[in-house]
């Protein structure tokens, strides 16, 4: 049991990190080790609850640089693919499904790194649809629905600090309302309790040593490791850890 909550604790001190640098990332990590201990639905609801602590408290820090109009239409994209994801989750191949998302983040990486490394692109109407619809099943399926969303706010935001606003104001909404679903449908239970502030206790320490480093990074430097973290993500849901 205390092997179990270490490694819980060392996987979401490490999400913190990850997260506060570069706007995403703490669900990829910590659906890294949860699966090992709970059943995948019960580990995305134990994930869903510790990230939204610490996209709450990211997103105080920045919540004078939100943008409403570009979030609003995005998040009620996403929330109804999570709803479908989250009550729908036991009738599709859902590794299948992850190592296809895989395979399409890191293609989608190499291109912004390799191909387009000096272009900043705005990403439309009809991308932001896909974009929010395919993010929000991704993460009602796996607890993994950043990478995306974090593409799109980083092209779509006029600075370093709007972009943490808007991204973490998007998850921050989303992980509440799936938590809300998810409790609803009985996938969150009192027995997770302990691991959950296990983990927010440990997420929230990563978080604090990150925001340092982030206030000195400059808008490219950003750019390249959001970049470099949706490549690690499609990685790691491609060879299925």
């Amino acid at each position: 049991m205390s092997g179990q909550f270490a490694a819980i604790a060392f996987f979401t001190f490490m999400a913190g990190l990850v997260q506060g640098v570069s706007g995403f990332g703490s669900g990829t990590l910590q659906m890294m080790i949860l699966p090992w201990f709970f059943p995948l639905n019960e580990a995305t609801g134990i994930s869903g609850v510790v990230c939204c602590f610490l996209t709450g408290l990211i997103l105080w820090q920045y919540r004078k640089h939100i943008n409403y109009k570009k979030i609003f239409l995005p998040i009620l994209i996403y929330t109804a693919g999570a709803y479908w994801a989250i009550s729908y989750s036991t009738r599709v191949d859902q590794e299948l499904m992850q190592r296809v998302m895989g395979g399409f983040l890191i293609l989608l990486a190499c291109y912004f790194l390799f191909v387009k490394k000096n272009k900043v692109e705005h990403v439309g109407a009809l991308l932001m649809v896909i974009f929010s619809l395919v993010s929000g099943v991704c993460d009602g399926l796996f607890g993994i629905g950043g990478p995306l969303m974090v593409m799109m706010y980083l092209s779509n935001s006029d600075s370093k600090e709007e972009y943490f606003a808007n991204s973490q104001a998007h998850f921050f909404i989303t992980l509440v309302l799936n938590c809300i679903i998810r409790v609803s449908n009985g996938i969150i239970k009192t027995a997770h309790i302990p691991y959950m502030l296990a983990g927010i206790v440990t997420i929230w320490v990563g978080g604090r040593i990150a925001k340092r480093i982030a206030d000195r990074i400059d808008a490219d430097r950003l750019r390249h490791i959001v970049y470099c973290c949706v490549g690690a993500a499609g990685l790691i849901n491609l060879i299925g850890i």
